[in-house]
Parts: C-alpha cells; sequence; structure tokens
C-alpha cells in the first residue's frame, strides 16, 4: 500500500498485478495528507501486500483462438 495519484493508481490497475501474490490492484482513498487529498494503490487479497509488477501477457499462439481472431482483426 503506497500514496500515489488517482489517475496513475486506475492505470496501474490495468497493467500490474501485486508483486507478492499476483493479485489485483485496486486505488482507494487514502485521507489527506498536510491538507492534500491522496489516493493510495493496494492489492486486492491483501492490503498488507508490498509492491507492484508489471502483468506478463501469454503470446499470441497460446491464446485462445476467439482471442486470436480478434487480434487479428484489429491489426
Amino acid at each position: 500500500m503506497r500514496p500515489i495519484d488517482y489517475k496513475e493508481g486506475r492505470e496501474l490497475e490495468k497493467t500490474h498485478v501485486c508483486k507478492e501474490c499476483g493479485g489485483g490492484l485496486v486505488t482507494a482513498w487514502g485521507g489527506y495528507i498536510h491538507n492534500i487529498n491522496h489516493h493510495i494503490i493496494s492489492c486486492s487479497k491483501n492490503s498488507e501486500h508490498e509492491g507492484e509488477v508489471k502483468k506478463k501477457w501469454a503470446r499470441m499462439e497460446a491464446q485462445p483462438m476467439e482471442v486470436q481472431n480478434v487480434l487479428k482483426r484489429k491489426e
């Protein structure tokens, strides 16, 4: 759990996971520090976990055929 800007936290939720357990991340209201609004980024499974890492995506060949077809159409 660490202080973070709201917009940055929302972006990290999409691209990163908890470093300790691989769980999702959530951005939550953290209160006021020196009369300044702040939020926190935290593991959705255990709020005591620390850190985040970038998600690892499966290669195209490992994706289900439906996903491959959608991705090919978008190219």
